[in-house]
């Protein structure tokens, strides 16, 4: 069997359990806010002053959309696929908008609130450009040089040696998998330095109990990719709560995925369901 798809069924095990889960709880929780919706006559509200400002008909205001969506699933670099997203977005806007060209490439550094007349409306099309991104750039590169740092001054490399010397158990191997990713995320700041730590450190273990890499990435994936967001301090969450506008720890309860995923994942592993052998044997 091809290596990518022994990996997806080890990622399979335990997120698509975890996924139903998830669905089934947001469509009962769903289902109490049923009748809570915006009124009809404020959401004619909001178009009509978007229509006044914008123009919103046919599909061409989708196009930028459209490329990057393209181009990523082509596998085309993120830089390439977003400048040429932009610049379509740019041409959009100077052609089928009318807008001054100066006025445009100004937007992009540093926008200005819109003038529908709707303050929500205008406040989110105002959200600004790259100026307003400055802060959770800078702390971006800052959590990514503390996690330079503590990685090639060994410190966790260290600490996680001394954590899976007494490791017997295959449950208790996966806990600390998961564990360590979750810690390298609360230390250092950044899922990429935790993901390779936890690799480099877990795979000898792995491979000592004849379980398949496949296992150990999906240990790390849910250790590292899950938590990253649910901390306010590393790259994605600081990343999401600057575009979102909502604090991490407001929204962290609600990705029940995030959270779950590496619980079931855990439990699984004690049980001893989902853990793969390898082949190579």
């Amino acid at each position: 069997m091809p290596a990518h798809i022994f990996t997806g069924t080890s990622v399979r095990c335990t997120t698509l359990p975890t996924f139903t889960i998830v669905l089934l709880i947001f469509v009962i929780w769903g289902l109490q806010y049923g009748n809570d919706h915006l009124p009809q006559a404020h959401l004619a509200e909001i178009r009509q002053a978007l229509a006044s400002s914008y123009r919103l008909e046919g599909e061409i205001t989708l196009l930028p959309l459209l490329v990057m969506l393209g181009m990523s699933m082509k596998r085309y670099a993120a830089e390439v696929s977003m400048t040429c997203s932009i610049l379509l977005a740019v041409l959009i806007a100077v052609v089928y908008q009318g807008r001054d060209g100066a006025d445009v490439i100004n937007a992009l550094w540093l926008n200005v609130p819109g003038n529908t007349g709707i303050a929500s409306v205008d406040e989110l099309l105002g959200r600004g450009g790259l100026y307003s991104m400055a802060w959770t750039l800078l702390l971006s590169i800052m959590a990514l040089a503390l996690g330079g740092i503590l990685h090639r001054a060994g410190f966790l490399q260290e600490l996680l040696m001394r954590l899976i010397t007494p490791i017997r158990r295959t449950g208790t191997l996966i806990a600390a998998t998961i564990a360590s990713g979750l810690a390298g995320n609360l230390v250092m700041g950044e899922a990429y330095i935790s993901i390779i730590l936890s690799c480099q450190v877990f795979k000898p273990v792995f491979q000592e109990k004849n379980l398949d890499l496949s296992v150990l990435s999906r240990s790390v994936e849910e250790g590292s990719t899950l938590t990253t967001g649910l901390i306010p301090w590393t790259t994605a969450g600081i990343f999401y709560a600057a575009t979102l506008g909502v604090p991490v720890l407001d929204y962290a309860p609600y990705a029940l995925l995030n959270v779950l995923n590496p619980v079931i994942s855990i439990s699984m592993a004690v049980l001893g369901i989902g853990l793969l052998q390898s082949k190579s044997r």
